[in-house]
């Protein structure tokens, strides 16, 4: 089972996404399925996001709770609930739509990301190695 959702979280979740179409665009882009959803009562956002937090507790999303608060961070970068749970500078890149993740292609392409990085870093590192060795002699 995967952490659920602070009473804090919930209620900042609630007042700041308290329209339907914001908080189904925020689960869409975090990965939670439209199936895995619960229907958004406009007057209670506070109890479509505690159903949320009781869905994603049940596994319903892997690492729920961190992608949830990631994509509502990446709406308002200067919450302080969501700020914390920003994504990694590093990682924005592979942040991409649910859709771009289930492609063949994008397996290939994370694989060639990581490949590059580490052929730059040894590149870098025996440069510098050479650079020190010739400072020396």
């Amino acid at each position: 089972m995967t952490e659920e959702l602070s009473e804090r979280e919930l209620a900042e979740l609630a007042r700041v996404f308290a329209s339907a179409c914001s908080a189904v665009q925020l689960l869409d882009r975090a990965g939670l399925s439209r199936a895995r959803q619960p229907v958004f009562q406009q007057s209670y956002p506070l109890m479509f996001w505690r159903e949320v937090s009781l869905e994603i507790a049940a596994g319903a999303l892997a690492d729920g709770r961190r992608r949830i608060l990631a994509e509502a961070a990446r709406d308002y970068p200067r919450n302080r609930v969501f700020r914390r749970h920003r994504w990694p500078r590093s990682w924005r890149r592979l942040a991409l739509s649910p859709l771009a993740r289930r492609s063949p292609a994008f397996g290939l392409a994370v694989e060639i990301t990581l490949a590059t990085a580490a052929v730059t870093g040894l590149a870098l590192a025996l440069r510098r190695r050479r650079v020190f060795s010739r400072r020396r002699s």
